[in-house]
Formats: C-alpha cells, sequence, structure tokens
C-alpha cells in the first residue's frame, strides 16, 4: 500500500461510518415531520463538525471543512432517498456520494507536491469514476428491473385475459338463462 492509499484509506473510513449517523432511524414510512427532524438534526451536526475545524490550520483545516461539507451532502441525499423512496433518489444519493468522497479526497492532495499530487488526483478522479461508473450501472439495473416488472404485468393480464374468454365461450355452450347465469358468474370471478 502506498502513502496515498494510506492518507486516502483512513478518512474514507471515518466518513463512510459517520454519514449514516446524521440520516439515522430513518424508515420507509417517514413523516413530513420526522423528516424535518432529521434535517435539522443534519445541519445542527454539520454546524458542529465545521465548528472544530476552526482550531485546525492550513491544509489540515480544509480537509476538515471538505469532510463535514461531505458528510452533510452525503447524509442530506441519503435522507432525500429515504423520505421519498424511490430508485431514482437512492441513484441520486449515490452520484453525492462519490462527488463529496472525490472532494475530500482531492482536498487531502493538497498535501503533496508535484507528480505525488498529481498522482493524488488521478487516484482520487479514478475513485469517483469507478463509483460513478457503478452508480450508472444501478441506473440500469433498476431501469431493467422496471422493464422485467412491465412485461411480467403485462403476461398476468394476457394470461387472465385469455382465461377469462375460455370461460365465456364454455358459457356459449348454454342457452336462455343458464348462458346468461354463467356469463354472470364468470363476470364476477374476473371482475368485469
Amino acid at each position: 500500500m502506498n502513502t496515498i492509499q494510506k492518507m486516502l484509506i483512513p478518512g474514507l473510513i471515518s466518513m463512510l461510518m459517520a454519514a449514516p449517523v446524521y440520516a439515522q432511524a430513518i424508515s420507509q414510512a417517514m413523516t413530513k415531520e420526522d423528516y424535518k427532524l432529521q434535517k435539522d438534526n443534519i445541519e445542527k451536526t454539520h454546524d458542529a463538525d465545521k465548528a472544530k475545524c476552526k482550531n485546525l490550520m492550513g491544509n489540515k483545516r480544509d480537509v476538515c471543512i471538505a469532510e463535514a461539507n461531505a458528510k452533510e451532502d452525503i447524509a442530506q441525499a441519503e435522507l432525500e432517498a429515504a423520505y421519498k423512496n424511490t430508485g431514482k433518489e437512492r441513484i441520486a444519493a449515490a452520484k453525492v456520494r462519490a462527488k463529496a468522497e472525490f472532494d475530500v479526497d482531492k482536498e487531502r492532495c493538497d498535501d503533496q507536491k508535484g507528480d505525488a499530487k498529481s498522482l493524488c488526483v488521478t487516484q482520487a478522479e479514478a475513485k469517483r469514476d469507478r463509483a460513478l461508473a457503478d452508480v450508472e450501472a444501478k441506473k440500469e439495473m433498476y431501469k431493467a428491473q422496471k422493464d422485467i416488472n412491465e412485461a411480467k404485468k403485462d403476461a398476468r393480464e394476457e394470461k387472465i385475459d385469455a382465461t377469462f374468454e375460455a370461460e365465456m365461450k364454455k358459457c356459449d355452450s348454454f342457452a336462455g338463462d343458464v348462458k346468461d347465469s354463467c356469463e354472470a358468474k364468470v363476470k364476477q370471478r374476473f371482475n368485469k
């Protein structure tokens, strides 16, 4: 493991562990009041995190602020995803995470000079690009699953319609009240 990786890994681990704390106890049936409370908690935590950065100097302060901002951005995006509970919002949250983590990684690279800094930035960009590619793959998976579900629904409906038509044709073998009664029973069974 090279020096750059050793520098990036602890920060990433802390970000990954801390971001869910902001969006804790979020359920799929979140009320508007719960959402507002969580949003306020995220903002208060962000203010506290930024306050911790005031005593730092130079790039350490810049990294601290970038981490605080990244944690807030990630938490806000995850809160939105939990509140709206859609694939679109989950994709958006994953994009926010990738970009926020990149901002922190890039800020950490400022501690280095020359080729080392250039390599650090290149690695951070590659990491971000991999994460965004994963997001796009998930987006395509959601889209494909939606298409599959729609096809299954259409197939079920066609099967039900075909069965209904077959049952109605059976009623054609009867006449008068018996036929009417048969058709009424079939229509009731199929809610038609």
